[in-house]
């Protein structure tokens, strides 16, 4: 279905960005791997290749501007181009009440959630522009429109990417680019799994008792939805909050063959 497309997928050492990454390749994309770990990405290159696929493992950090121009002139040199960004680096942030969040700490996350996903963006932009075809997947959260205590910072950068992502689709229509935020589900990574280490009592105790009463999937869950967001049949839904359990999007997804 991808064969012959070149990707970028940020945060691809593990979790969601791993399942992503190995999904594209396994339908014939090249991808270039970004993550802040080098040893994860060897990983996620090793699987790919297992299985026949062609990847790079380009070590980034996805909120660092140069970080992520290095990033593109490596897979601009290994694969000529750029036709499909997904951007799944994150962070989960300070886990309080508002009053006590640094400031750091919630200009932390909005830097790694929203400005490295415009960064990302920013970057790859000429390129799509220049050939007249592309793909963006931002991943966002369903914390984007659920009010969640205790996740201020983490919701606001995700409200941030679906709105960002809105701008962008309209900005670049005239170009044959499509851009998408994309609410993947719960999934079982590290973020999740940090939620669920909180305290029952205090500010996160809402949240924990809520992820232990919803499905939590596997990483692999997710992996069809960029697949399928990737391909021409999504076209139309270019500038949409995609949302992962959509019946209409489920039977869109089985119509194309993606599962």
């Amino acid at each position: 279905m991808l064969a012959g497309k070149f990707a970028i997928v940020t945060g691809s050492g593990r979790g969601i960005g791993r399942a992503a990454a190995i999904a594209l390749a396994r339908n014939g994309a090249a991808v270039a791997l970004a993550s802040r770990t080098a040893r994860e990405l060897d990983e996620t290159v090793a699987a790919i290749e297992r299985e026949g696929g062609r990847a790079l493992a380009v070590p980034t950090d996805a909120s660092d501007e140069d970080a992520v121009q290095r990033l593109l002139a490596r897979t601009v040199a290994a694969f000529g181009t750029v036709d499909i960004l997904a951007t799944c680096a994150g962070i989960n942030g300070p886990i309080d009440w508002i009053e006590n969040i640094p400031l750091d700490a919630w200009e932390q996350t909005l830097r790694v959630n929203l400005t490295g996903a415009f960064l990302a963006c920013r970057a790859v932009l000429p390129i799509m522009k220049r050939q007249r075809r592309g793909k963006i997947i931002n991943v966002a959260s369903g914390n984007a429109m659920r009010v969640q205590p205790a996740l201020a910072a983490y919701s606001t950068a995700k409200a941030g990417v679906v709105h960002f992502t809105r701008v962008l689709a309209e900005e670049v229509r005239g170009h044959n680019i499509q851009a998408f935020a994309l609410h993947p589900g719960v999934i079982k990574s590290a973020l999740v799994d940090e939620l669920l280490a909180q305290p029952t009592t205090g500010a996160a105790g809402n949240l924990v008792a809520r992820l232990r009463a919803i499905p939590i999937h596997e990483p692999e869950y997710s992996a069809p939805l960029f697949v399928y967001l990737a391909s021409e049949d999504a076209n139309d839904l270019s500038g949409q909050f995609v949302i992962h359990d959509d019946p209409a999007l489920r039977a869109r997804m089985k119509k194309a063959g993606i599962k």
